[in-house]
């Protein structure tokens, strides 16, 4: 079971800090022209915080699994969207409550060897943004 919300993890995200040790970010890329990035700051185990950075408000959000071939990134599998609603400046967060990880956790590092990313979203005016794969891509974290 994952606990999905829009407010700060706090406690859930502290006890998870203080159990287990600090991973990197090599897990996670931020691609470039996402309107959300994955923040993952003293998070650990797949916990994850998406923050909308881009002044509009975001009604669904698809993660995938990328990885990296030459300086460019692939997107090697889709995970299911989910609607979601962040306003602009706004963040959601995922955190783990009875499982070893999340769920994109184990879908994209442990299953696919591969990092997270945000894939595409849609805004509330029902335009939307995905990430193109003939764009160049170095990991940003």
């Amino acid at each position: 079971m994952f606990i999905f919300k829009l407010t700060a993890l706090g406690p859930i995200m502290l006890l998870a800090a203080l159990l287990f040790p600090k991973e990197g970010a090599t897990w996670i890329v931020n691609l470039p022209g996402a309107p959300m990035v994955i923040d993952i700051e003293g998070a650990t185990l797949g916990a994850y915080e998406l923050k909308n950075t881009s002044g509009r408000e975001i009604v669904s959000v698809t993660l995938g699994c990328v990885v990296m071939k030459k300086q460019k990134a692939v997107v090697v599998l889709r995970l299911p969207h989910r609607d979601i609603s962040v306003v602009a400046g706004g963040s959601l967060g995922e955190a783990i409550v009875d499982a070893p990880y999340t769920d994109p956790y184990a879908q994209c590092v442990v299953k696919q060897k591969a990092k997270l990313a945000v894939v595409s979203v849609t805004f509330g005016d029902k335009t939307s943004w995905s990430f193109s794969e003939s764009e160049r891509a170095g990991p940003s974290i």
